[in-house]
């Protein structure tokens, strides 16, 4: 991506943070979060990257479930998330057990090193829950339909491991999975 290009999509991305600055998320995290304990069964302070939170609300919650929480945006809006862009992670290899990205994905400006980035830190075994939207019209913020959990899945097979959809679930143009890695 050339300077140009990165400086409008770094902007594109910090008027929609400033938009949704005090966005309350929980109504779709408290349900993320059971479904990663009943499938996953990660235990006590098990070690999450909390992709693109935006705000605290999410590794509140994320760390209320009894998990080590790192939380990463690349526009943070709440003291103790770290600056990082999911295209390049400030995180060293294989540091996770699991990477929650919730509503971050749709906004990769180039997915397949966003995914990359994203096995990258997962330990094997390892555990990646996305949620996104499907079925939209891309724009300048949110800018990569996967399509399906399915489809998503494909994009992470080959990278250095097996991938495999634990669950999945797509309800009113919205895609929820939970991928293991080994």
């Amino acid at each position: 991506m050339n300077l140009l290009a990165r400086i409008w999509y770094d902007l594109g991305q910090l008027r929609q943070t400033m938009a949704k600055a005090s966005k309350d998320s929980s109504f779709r995290i408290v349900p993320a979060i059971a479904l990663i304990q009943a499938h996953a069964k990660l235990p006590r302070g098990a070690k999450i990257l909390d992709l693109g939170c935006r705000n605290a609300i999410e590794p509140r919650l994320l760390r209320e479930a009894g998990w080590d929480v790192d939380p990463v945006d690349l526009w943070p809006m709440a003291l103790g998330i770290r600056r990082g862009d999911m295209h390049a992670l400030p995180c060293p290899d294989r540091a996770y057990d699991l990477v929650f990205a919730s509503h971050c994905l749709e906004h990769a400006h180039t997915p397949d090193r966003a995914l990359a980035e994203i096995a990258r830190v997962l330990r094997r075994p390892g555990w990646l829950w996305a949620e996104f939207p499907v079925g939209f019209t891309t724009t300048a913020h949110d800018r990569t339909d996967y399509g399906s959990a399915g489809q998503l899945l494909a994009l992470m097979v080959g990278r250095g491991s097996e991938a495999r959809l634990v669950y999945s679930d797509e309800r009113l143009g919205v895609v929820r999975a939970l991928i293991a890695l080994a």
